[in-house]
């Protein structure tokens, strides 16, 4: 079996800036994106938080990342709260 993997046509972007997320991010996201977890929900808070270029994206715009640039933003929003999570729990435990 070939397989051919070929270059994405997603939108590239230099810089993407994050700002904290706040519960009314997570509100409208849900709100916006129907969900309540998974990659709808996640690009829809995305959207919210994050500016890519300078340049305010819409959940649909989000959607269109690659697969990599989207799970290296996915990991940079989720990976600190999972990690101050798991510290909490160890610690509460302990």
């Amino acid at each position: 079996m070939k397989i051919t993997k070929k270059e994405s046509t997603s939108p590239k972007y230099n810089e993407v800036d994050m700002r904290e997320p706040l519960v009314a991010d997570m509100v409208q996201a849900q709100r916006v994106s129907g969900a309540t977890e998974g990659a709808k929900f996640e690009a829809a808070l995305m959207a919210q938080i994050c500016t890519f270029d300078g340049k305010q994206l819409a959940m649909e715009d989000v959607e269109a990342l690659s697969i990599d640039d989207f799970f290296l933003l996915k990991d940079t929003l989720f990976g600190g709260a999972l990690t101050a999570l798991a510290k909490q729990l160890s610690t509460s435990q302990g």
